[in-house]
């Protein structure tokens, strides 16, 4: 089954940009989601932390949906940007640990990674929706969250490139 993140939207801040400087959410808001696994549109395979790991650096890959728990992910609402929603997303099982690019690179080919979430921007990502999927569009790069040259392999690393339409930058959330 599909499920929508875009459960609310409030009027009158269209072209707004909102973002919260706090580093973890206390408690959840209006168009928070957790616990939902994130698929990508051209492999259909999870993204997931090898092993379920949740220290500093730990690699962001793909692998079989099976149910694990390395594979769920709770979307921390942060904002806005014109009708697209600004995200925090922590791993599920090490909620202090966000998504992000390190060393806030700009360059293509940057791999994913866990962090500790203290308000970086390199942890906050734009969901930009097309129809029943979505890209992932890092705050600091203006990238896009993709798997490295259409890969379908089990363990291939999550990297940041231009957004120009590849299926291998588009997701979906699956439950």
């Amino acid at each position: 089954m599909f499920l929508r993140t875009r459960m609310l939207f409030a009027t009158g801040v269209v072209g707004a940009v909102l973002i919260s400087t706090a580093g973890t959410a206390s408690a959840a808001g209006p168009n928070d989601v957790s616990a939902i696994p994130i698929r990508n549109g051209f492999s259909t395979k999870c993204l997931e932390t090898n092993d379920d790991v949740g220290y500093n650096g730990a690699k962001v890959q793909q692998w079989s949906c099976v149910g694990q728990s390395a594979a769920l992910w709770d979307f921390e609402f942060v904002g806005y940007y014109g009708f697209d929603f600004l995200y925090r997303i922590h791993h599920h099982d090490h909620p202090g640990k966000c998504l992000e690019i390190p060393d806030w690179s700009l360059d293509n080919g940057a791999r994913a990674q866990l962090w500790d979430c203290v308000g970086q921007s390199s942890a906050v990502w734009r969901e930009h929706i097309y129809g029943d999927t979505f890209t992932l569009i890092n705050w600091n790069s203006n990238k896009c969250l993709e798997m490295p040259d259409w890969s379908t392999s089990d363990g291939a690393i999550a990297q940041q490139w231009d957004c120009v339409g590849q299926s291998s930058a588009e997701w979906y959330h699956y439950a």
